[in-house]
């Protein structure tokens, strides 16, 4: 017959910790504030700007789309689709300059950056829309 086989060792014992561990160097406390991710939109009118069917309240940050169905809901019959919607964002400009854009939304970013804290502006949009 075949041999048994060997035991299994124990399992090794739980790290011991130091029981007078090293005082830590306090790291330095820098105060800076807290910021959160901020959602913006920025409009430009066009000569096709579809001013009937988009609303930019500048008051609350936010914009509806109400399409302008035309004829086309008379002819189909009933239709239970959402037509209407409405989107809120931290800052709405509207027909707004590039030195508004970088004052309202990336100063505080590009001094951040300076002052040597990590800091991201993202932009998308069409090539020559002024991001």
């Amino acid at each position: 017959p075949p041999p048994p086989p060997p035991p299994t060792p124990p399992p090794p014992p739980p790290p011991q910790r130091n029981p007078h561990p090293l005082p830590r160097q306090k790291e330095a406390q820098v105060s800076m504030p807290r910021k959160s991710i901020q959602v913006c939109v920025r409009t430009r009118p066009t000569t096709n700007f579809a001013q009937n069917e988009l609303f930019i309240d500048n008051s609350s940050n936010s914009i509806a789309v109400r399409p302008d169905k035309g004829e086309y809901l008379e002819t189909m019959g009933p239709n239970n689709q959402q037509s209407n919607f409405s989107f809120q964002f931290h800052h709405v400009l509207h027909n707004a300059s590039q030195e508004t854009v970088y004052d309202s939304l990336a100063r505080d970013v590009v001094q951040g950056v300076v002052d040597g804290v990590n800091g991201t502006i993202m932009s998308y949009g069409q090539t020559g829309s002024g991001k």
